[in-house]
Parts: structure tokens; C-alpha cells; sequence
């Protein structure tokens, strides 16, 4: 059973600092496309768009945040507060659909900085393996959280009690439709659903009406970079 793990204000405030993020970067790609020749590289600037946007809106119930590093090029931020359920929690901003296609590769390999973040939940999530199927690891599975499984994460020790994902995803027409907070389990590569934030996207104060956030057609995603391969591949390997 999904439950509240940000208010309905923190949940509105994180929406609206994801959204203008996410048109800062749309800004900056339709920008690009318009004086370069080739530009499908800025693709990979999504992230950090959408990471300086809640940095940037002071929410008061962010403790901190944190420039961290995988590998040599790969930046992003970590983000503390205080959770009314959760307790102390870390959490990082990531698209839905590339946090599944590199969560797998990271627990399979048991190393990154994406599964050395899922390990902090392995004592909370101890007894959802003997509620849950476990017999698929791969590909990453959605689950709910019940709240007898709730209770269980609430009895905690460490400084840092959990550890989460506030995921975005976007859809074929380049508009942000899917706003969730997920919990990832490293022992069998799930991705666990505890809160969807999308309902507050039609809420949001952040429009994209303006007419040239409808001719998105032909915007290449890292999905679309991925295609080639050699660079990726190796960010993949940075950012897992």
C-alpha cells in the first residue's frame, strides 16, 4: 500500500523543482538544435538540469545536498533530510527508464555507486524477501510496500536510515508524465514503488504551454544515444 512519505506541500514543491528543471533542459536543447549543426550530445545534461533545480529551490525540509562523483566525468547530487517515516534518508534524482537499465548491471556486478546506495536499505528490507517472490531477479521489478513491510523499515539504527529515488520519466512526446520515490533492494535488483508523485504535475504552477514545448518531435534521449554505443557505454559504466 502506497503512503505518504512527503507531505502533499513537499510533494507539490518537489514536482515543481523537477518540472522547471526539466524545462530549463528542454530550453537548452531546443536552443542547441536550433544554432548547432549536431547537438544530441546535450541529451546527457538532463540530469544535472533537474538536480540544480531542487537544489536551487531551497526547500525547507532538505536538510543538505552534496556535488558526488562516479568515475572521472559523472556528477550528481545527493540530497538529506529528515522523514517523518523514513527517518534520516539520502536520496538522488534519476530518470525511470535509465535507473532501469543500469540498476541490474550495477547488483550484478555488486559494485557502483548506485548499488553501494541500495545496500543501505539491505537491514530494512531483510524481511521482504519472505513476503515477496524472489524466483526473478532480472529484469528490475515495481513492487508496493504493505504496511505491515512499512512498519519494518521504521525500526532503525543509523545515521542514515534509508536511502531512496525520486524517479521522472518522460513520454514519447517529450512531456514528464511519471514522478515516483522508489526504494531500491541490491539483494534481488527491485525497484520498490512507495509514493507516486505525478498527480502533482497537473498541479504544478510550472506550464509547458508555450508552442514550442509541442514541436519536441525528433529530440534524441540518452536512449536514442545509447544506439551508438562506445561512449555510452562507458558513462553507463561511470554512472552504474
Amino acid at each position: 500500500m502506497e503512503r505518504e512519505i512527503f507531505t502533499p506541500n513537499q510533494s507539490q514543491a518537489i514536482v515543481d523543482a523537477i518540472l522547471k528543471g526539466y524545462k530549463s533542459y528542454l530550453d537548452e536543447r531546443i536552443e542547441k538544435r536550433r544554432t548547432m549543426h549536431v547537438s544530441a550530445g546535450y541529451a546527457w545534461t538532463k540530469a544535472n538540469h533537474i538536480d540544480d533545480a531542487l537544489a536551487t529551490a531551497n526547500l525547507n525540509f532538505i536538510d543538505k545536498f552534496e556535488l558526488k562523483h562516479a568515475g572521472q566525468s559523472w556528477e550528481f547530487l545527493e540530497f538529506n533530510s529528515e522523514n517523518q517515516l523514513l527517518g534520516r534518508v539520502c536520496f538522488v534524482l534519476k530518470g525511470l527508464t535509465r535507473l532501469r537499465q543500469v540498476f541490474p548491471t550495477a547488483v550484478k556486478s555488486g559494485k557502483g555507486y548506485l548499488f553501494d546506495y541500495a545496500q543501505i536499505n539491505t537491514s530494512y528490507l531483510e524481511n521482504l524477501s519472505r513476503n515477496t517472490d524472489e524466483s526473478t531477479l532480472f529484469p528490475v521489478q515495481m513492487e508496493l510496500f504493505d504496511d505491515n513491510l512499512f512498519e519494518l523499515l521504521n525500526r532503525s539504527e543509523q545515521s542514515i536510515n534509508n536511502f531512496f529515488f525520486i524517479t521522472y520519466q518522460a513520454d514519447e512526446l517529450h512531456h514528464l508524465t511519471n514522478i515516483q520515490v522508489i526504494m531500491p533492494d541490491s539483494r534481488t535488483g527491485k525497484l520498490i514503488e512507495i509514493q507516486n508523485l505525478s498527480t502533482f504535475i497537473s498541479t504544478s504552477n510550472v506550464d509547458f504551454n508555450d508552442e514550442k514545448y509541442q514541436k519536441l518531435q525528433g529530440l534524441s534521449e540518452i536512449d536514442d544515444v545509447a544506439d551508438f554505443e562506445i561512449i555510452p557505454r562507458l558513462a553507463s559504466e561511470k554512472e552504474a
